[in-house]
């Protein structure tokens, strides 16, 4: 490894909107409160902050300091953000639903999450689609939004698993059926001895 490499290790710069004393300790105190953050570098006039943070994950740092900082901290400039490949994810929760206003809190709570893109409330289970989504996550948002309690439905692996099993019962029961008729026909005509010579056979 080269030494600038090595000097750039775990280095976190922030782009800030400081405009006071005031604005620099608000993201200070939000800096120092993130675990494994080891060093920190304030330069007011360039609107930046420097990090030395080798054992943590960037994009999580930054939104953590951007909604503690209350908006003061504005932009992720090193290391540049990897492009996230987009997933739709399904999320099913299952909620005590009891009237038409618990029906419109989950609703509401559900859409304020971001990139979610379909919400469906079926009796006692609330469906939330949405790209890039975070189950754990998106059921503590719900509960906290809807001030009601949810929880994860798993995915149901039997369901895929039962048809499996079905596609196979259905294929052995087709070759079963086609064998039968050729194993039918050996004694489709059985011989039939006489009574005078046994080892003279007559076909019917």
């Amino acid at each position: 490894m080269s030494e600038g490499s090595k000097n750039d290790e775990g280095r976190i710069v922030l782009e800030t909107k400081m405009t006071s004393e005031e604005c620099r300790y608000r993201i200070y105190k939000a800096i120092v409160s993130y675990p494994g953050v080891e060093d920190v570098s304030i330069d007011m006039k360039g609107n930046k902050v420097t990090l030395k943070a080798p054992n943590v994950e960037p994009t999580h740092l930054f939104e953590s300091i951007k909604r503690k900082s209350g908006g003061k901290v504005t932009k992720l400039l090193h290391p540049t953000p990897k492009e996230k490949k987009l997933v739709e994810v399904t999320v099913v929760l299952k909620m005590n639903i009891d009237c038409s206003k618990c029906k419109k809190k989950i609703l509401k709570a559900a859409w304020k999450i971001k990139d979610v893109s379909s919400v469906r409330v079926e009796e006692q289970t609330v469906v939330i689609r949405g790209l890039n989504l975070d189950p754990r996550k998106v059921c503590s948002d719900v509960c906290k939004y809807s001030g009601k309690l949810a929880e994860i439905v798993p995915e149901n692996k039997d369901s895929h698993e039962k048809e499996k099993n079905n596609k196979d019962d259905e294929k052995k029961e087709t070759d079963a059926a086609m064998e039968q008729p050729a194993h039918m026909d050996m004694y489709a005509s059985p011989p039939y001895f006489s009574d005078e010579n046994p080892n003279a056979c007559i076909v019917m």
